[in-house]
């Protein structure tokens, strides 16, 4: 017998045990939520029932908790007795249409036993309503849309929300991805951070420090809610098509475990994946060698550090652009100069990124060095800048002005050398009627002797003393062979035993190994200390810059031919540990060891060649 939503169905089976099943909703959306509670009672239960849970077909399990209840009734003529209630309640989502189906639920208790009858439930296709997004600018939602929710959340008590500024966007443009905790009672806590991977897109984290995640009251659909923003992303598509964002995972614990949806006062939430659009560049007008991720709303500039120089002083050209573009990965104009008198050295290049309005700024910074060595009047040509405004669908071109460089000789320089004549001041009592000829053997001052300074002079003088010039020698020698034969190798021994740089393996297991002996300090200080480590072992073992992309350490360590698998611990560790900084409230000593251990664990994977 099929039965559809919105029906107790009871079922007493044997003396005393009776079993019921309830959904609250008599159809859903594809991709909706809904609520299943399976309910047993039974007279004095002195001991937990054998439960088998029903099987889904066409439904995701969300959440399942379980609660336990006690009622007391006296009757007429007789003692007191007593009804327990066991209630298993399961949080499930539509994944197929037409039709999802929950089997039957068994029960037995001693020689009693019972089951529910199964349910059918209707699925419709999924509503084109998408989220409302937030302002154009990529300002933070100050209230989440009520859409977000769908029509069959007000039997959900917490729940874990991704919501994109837009799920329609070009090739390179900013999408940001708020990820909300709503909760209908107090948390204290947040978990298990994971994320999934974007494989084709760009995606930064903001990840401004903040001492706690802050809540604030919305009532979406007249029911109150406290809503918490625990992390943020501004991901850049890298090519056209749907993209798919999958799920994201968080532990929270609630004050207490009151609600029967939570065992323990704790459970695992998961966000449904979404999908993005992404629209290739338009062709038309498209500039020749145009580079895709020069998209956004973007300005640049360039000047020079001086426009008067001397030879051999050199002058710098900055080239900056800013705006709300990936800006690491923006290219900027290259600059030739095809004059000769001037020399470009290798530019180098400095990022920021800022944060305004809930969307992600930067600027990048190129400067090149130009060293001139010669005199002249020298030209620095027109620069061009394209990009793509994904505002009003077009490209613009950003032209700088052409800027002039005067080089001089410098002052006294007319030959290419300075001289500078030698200032020489009268010695005091100095003899003034000094004679034209001074012999080797006339006495200027009783223990003065004066030495002509010429070849044969400097010969005899040497030559007078031959004996101890020659030990000189002999020791001088003597002791070189001495150092070179004896102390050399045992300096060399002794430098290579003490004086080795650890390997960064090395530092990093020191480093693990003293946060360990520190576990009783706030473990917020602790994964701080881990996450330092880490980074630290990523940059000097393989190069990579502090804060570098997912999609940097992925191609990174798949040139050092690392597996899939080792990469993807390395980034789900990475944001559990950048995560877990920013919780709340405590995080349990035990959890911060097991996290010291699986870091170590995952560097001695990454550390094999």
């Amino acid at each position: 017998m099929t039965l559809f939503l919105g029906l107790w169905q009871p079922v007493l089976w044997g003396k005393g045990l009776l079993v019921e099943s309830h959904v609250d909703v008599e159809s859903v959306e594809l991709g909706d939520t809904f609520t299943l509670e399976v309910v047993i009672q039974t007279q004095d239960m002195g001991s937990d029932p054998d439960y088998q849970a029903p099987n889904f077909e066409g439904i995701e399990v969300l959440r399942r908790g379980t609660q336990r209840g006690q009622s007391i009734s006296m009757g007429f003529g007789s003692g007191p007795r007593v009804q327990s209630t066991l209630t298993f309640t399961y949080v499930l989502r539509a994944t197929a249409v037409p039709l999802a189906k929950i089997g039957r639920a068994q029960v037995s208790l001693g020689k009693e036993s019972a089951q529910t009858e199964p349910i059918v439930i209707r699925v419709t296709p999924a509503s084109q309503n998408q989220p409302q997004a937030p302002p154009s600018t990529g300002a933070p939602m100050q209230a989440l849309p009520p859409q977000v929710l769908g029509k069959n959340h007000k039997k959900e008590e917490v729940l874990l929300k991704v919501v994109p500024s837009k799920t329609q966007a070009y090739v390179g443009e900013q999408i940001i991805l708020s990820l909300f905790v709503l909760s209908r009672f107090d948390l204290v806590d947040f978990q298990n951070f994971s994320q999934p991977q974007f494989s084709s897109a760009l995606v930064e984290r903001d990840d401004r420090p903040r001492k706690s995640i802050q809540r604030r009251i919305q009532k979406i659909n007249g029911v109150e809610y406290q809503v918490y923003e625990v992390a943020r992303y501004f991901m850049f598509p890298l090519q056209s098509g749907d993209i798919r964002v999958g799920e994201f995972g968080l532990t929270v614990v609630s004050l207490s475990g009151m609600s029967f949806f939570f065992d323990g006062g704790s459970y695992a939430l998961k966000s449904a994946p979404l999908e993005i659009h992404v629209a290739a560049l338009p062709d038309k007008d498209k500039p020749k060698g145009f580079s895709q991720l020069n998209v956004g709303q973007l300005a640049f500039s360039a000047q020079l550090s001086s426009q008067h120089v001397f030879v051999g002083q050199p002058v710098t050209l900055e080239l900056l652009a800013k705006g709300n573009a990936s800006m690491n990965k923006v290219q900027l104009p290259a600059l030739t100069l095809n004059q000769d008198g001037l020399k470009l050295f290798d530019p180098e290049l400095q990022y920021e990124k800022s944060y305004e309005q809930g969307a992600l700024l930067g600027e990048v910074k190129q400067k090149t060095l130009i060293m001139p060595s010669q005199a002249g009047q020298y030209t620095i040509p027109t620069l061009l800048f394209d990009y793509f405004n994904p505002e009003d669908g077009r490209y613009h071109r950003i032209e700088t002005p052409s800027m002039s460089l005067t080089v001089s000789q410098p002052k006294n320089a007319a030959t290419g050398s300075v001289s500078v004549a030698p200032t020489t001041k009268p010695l005091q009592n100095s003899v003034q009627n000094t004679p034209a000829k001074t012999t080797a053997s006339e006495n200027l001052a009783p223990n003065v002797k004066f030495i002509p300074m010429t070849v044969s002079g400097l010969q005899s003088e040497f030559v007078r003393e031959p004996t101890t010039l020659w030990w000189v020698l002999i020791v001088g020698s003597l002791l070189s062979v001495f150092v070179l034969l004896f102390l050399h190798p045992l300096f060399v021994r002794l430098k290579s035993k003490w004086l080795k740089p650890e390997s960064p393996m090395a530092q990093a297991k020191k480093s693990l190994h003293q946060s360990s002996l520190q576990l009783d300090q706030d473990p917020r200080v602790i994964y701080s200390q881990v996450h330092k480590i880490l980074q630290d072992y990523l940059h000097a073992r393989f190069g990579l810059s502090y804060g570098a992309s997912h999609y940097d350490i992925t191609n990174v360590l798949k040139n050092k031919h690392k597996t899939e698998t080792c990469i993807e611990s390395l980034l789900a560790e990475l944001e559990n540990l950048d995560f877990a900084r920013f919780a709340p409230t405590h995080h349990q000593q035990l959890a911060a060891g097991q996290t010291i251990e699986r870091v170590m664990q995952l560097i001695k994977q990454l550390d094999k060649i």
